[in-house]
């Protein structure tokens, strides 16, 4: 429990927490064993983040780093003190400054005419966001108790609209630098009594009563959601897909957190009347309209996967930041006969793999046939391609003519009370087609986890076995997720209404 005497610090990064929520910013100083572990996708977010803040200090070439770690922060302070004592540096990168029970360490802090600086934030996104107002904030309230006179307040970001040459990354192209000064300038006043709440929060002997919703989720996934969500009922009203704000607050209002008591009558929509429906029956939902959607698919059935890589940094020419660059893909194919036949392509990566990809797809996925794909996600990363590849644009239109999206007709027509709430193509599968059980026993167990075992798979620092390895995962993978939309097809035809 905390005490007077060892009460955190707020940083910048829990002050944003506090933001959201304050209960995230108590667990996070005093509770992270309730957090689960930092997954590979997690911890390449903040890889990147890393290495994008690494690059933005290429920007100012003649800045001093302080890199003392956050145990050292005292040492980060008098070193920082030091530089802004000599007039010749021009910028200093992770400055230190402590002030009360706050302390940060700045991006980037830049000399000015006469004794005045610019205050830079780096982050890894596209684009300014609400949350980056408090964090820089927060900033330039710690520099002005310090007696540092800020000129200005800059975000730098990413410019998703930079195209990669191939050859060299041009930073004053990659990076955007907006100035947010009038934002900053409106928050400042607010700042001590933020600054006092959360202090407050961290000096008690217990985490705030305050329960989950939709705060969970932004501006960021919280880590305790799962611990917080423990105390709600298994089939909780907030999961409902597309409830409104009024409708939560209505129902809270009435004493209702479980579906299973929502009645008959409550203004929902009709997937969400639907879900309560099974919920409350316990049987799965069969829409009379299913077996008539699928029955549009013309023979041969193809059942298609892509497997996309969405790097910050550019890694092919032609491409701009976290644009979906498609690197494999797996093809079921059902003949009118029943006969199941499965081709796939894995990229080695060496070179931009998009032409030979798509070339190879068009000859396997021949001229006739529906293509069933689980969300409009490939059909996105087709015409994608049109734009990269204009000479295949016709082929591409030939086959985005042929796409038909079967999460749009289970969303229509089915549900089942295990679902959770969820129409994931992992959420579905499993309940329907238990026999092929679920991802748990694959080394790559999605979408984001694919792309992140790629960048690995082709790393020059990666062995001849390891990449081995990950391919053989990866084709797995994928492999499972198309094989899976044939099963699932096949049991929706044989389907049956249960509610």
């Amino acid at each position: 429990m905390p005490t007077h005497n060892n009460i955190f610090k707020l940083s910048k990064t829990k002050f944003v927490a506090g933001i959201q929520c304050l209960k995230r910013l108590y667990f996070m100083c005093y509770r992270k064993d309730l957090a689960p572990p930092i997954l590979s996708a997690q911890q390449a977010i903040f890889d990147t983040g890393t290495e994008v803040g690494r690059l933005a200090r290429q920007l100012f070439p003649d800045g001093v780093l302080i890199d003392d770690d956050a145990l050292h922060h005292s040492d980060a302070v008098a070193k920082t003190k030091k530089l802004i004592s000599q007039r010749e540096v021009s910028s200093i990168f992770e400055a230190g400054f402590a002030t009360g029970n706050v302390l940060i360490r700045t991006d980037i802090l830049e000399r000015c005419s006469g004794r005045r600086w610019r205050l830079l934030e780096v982050k890894s996104s596209t684009k300014v966001k609400e949350a980056n107002f408090y964090d820089v904030a927060l900033q330039s309230h710690v520099l002005k108790q310090s007696g540092i006179a800020v000129d200005a307040e800059c975000l730098v970001h990413i410019n998703n609209a930079y195209v990669y040459n191939g050859k060299r990354l041009d930073l004053s192209k990659f990076f955007s630098v907006e100035d947010i000064s009038q934002q900053i300038e409106k928050l400042a006043p607010s700042l001590p009594k933020l600054i006092r709440e959360q202090q407050e929060v961290l000096s008690s002997d217990s985490a705030p009563d305050i329960g989950p919703g939709k705060h969970c989720f932004s501006p960021y996934e919280c880590e305790f959601y799962d611990h917080c969500r423990a105390s709600k009922p298994e089939h909780w009203v907030c999961d409902l897909p597309r409830i409104r704000a009024d409708i939560l607050t209505q129902l809270a209002e009435d004493g209702i957190e479980d579906i299973r008591k929502v009645p008959g009558d409550f203004p929902l929509s009709d997937l969400q009347q639907r879900i309560c429906r099974c919920v409350k029956s316990g049987k799965p939902f069969f829409g009379r309209g299913l077996r008539a959607d699928l029955e549009v698919l013309e023979t041969p059935i193809y059942f298609l996967d892509f497997e996309t890589v969405m790097p910050a940094i550019p890694l092919y020419a032609g491409t701009h930041p976290y644009e979906a660059v498609p690197f494999q893909w797996s093809l079921h194919k059902l003949g009118r006969n029943g006969k199941l036949s499965h081709h796939e392509f894995l990229c080695d990566g060496k070179e931009d793999p998009r032409e030979e990809l798509l070339t190879a797809f068009i000859d396997a996925i021949g001229d006739r046939g529906s293509i069933v794909m689980y969300t409009p996600y490939e059909k996105r990363i087709l015409n994608n391609l049109t734009g990269a590849f204009p000479e295949h644009a016709d082929a591409i239109e030939s086959v985005v003519g042929r796409l038909f999206d079967l999460c749009a007709v289970v969303r229509d027509h089915v549900y089942h009370p295990d679902f959770g709430c969820s129409f994931s193509l992992k959420s579905v599968q499993p309940v329907l087609v238990p026999e092929m059980g679920s991802y748990e026993d694959l080394a790559v167990q999605d979408g984001l986890q694919a792309g992140i075992s790629f960048l690995r798979m082709v790393s020059p620092g990666t062995s001849a076995d390891e990449a081995r390895r990950i391919r053989k995962d990866l084709l797995e993978y994928c492999g499972r997720d198309t094989l899976g939309m044939v099963k699932l097809y096949q049991k929706l035809l044989t389907a049956t209404s249960g509610a």
